[in-house]
């Protein structure tokens, strides 16, 4: 994934594995993706666990520490991962809830 990803695929699924990297590996991931894609009909699906705000409850607190101390990443808000999305050529399209904490965010290339 930080080397680069099969080219011309319709959609480009990431399911609960970016929270574990850091900005700039997530932005180097999604610029190949953007890459891979090739048309403008492609799109990304990120299923991810997301924060609700900065000033969460204790539970997406702790699992913020989990991820930190285990590998160094972290979860993040709607607004960081659009951040995140926006540097790498993204723009977000569609978003929805799913269970388990879980958010679907589709992005197309900018």
């Amino acid at each position: 994934m930080f080397d680069g990803l099969p080219p011309g695929g319709d959609v480009y699924l990431f399911s609960r594995v970016l929270g574990g990297w850091s900005d700039e590996k997530i932005v180097r991931v999604l610029e190949n993706c953007l890459s891979a894609m090739g048309k403008t009909s492609s799109r990304s699906l990120i299923f991810d666990r997301l924060i609700e705000d900065q000033n969460s409850t204790v539970l997406p607190a702790l699992w913020d520490l989990h991820l930190l101390v285990m590998i160094g990443g972290r979860h993040r808000t709607l607004e960081s991962f659009g951040q995140l999305l926006k540097r790498s050529g993204f723009v977000i399209e569609r978003t929805a809830s799913l269970p388990a904490e879980t958010m679907a965010i589709r992005a197309a290339p900018n």
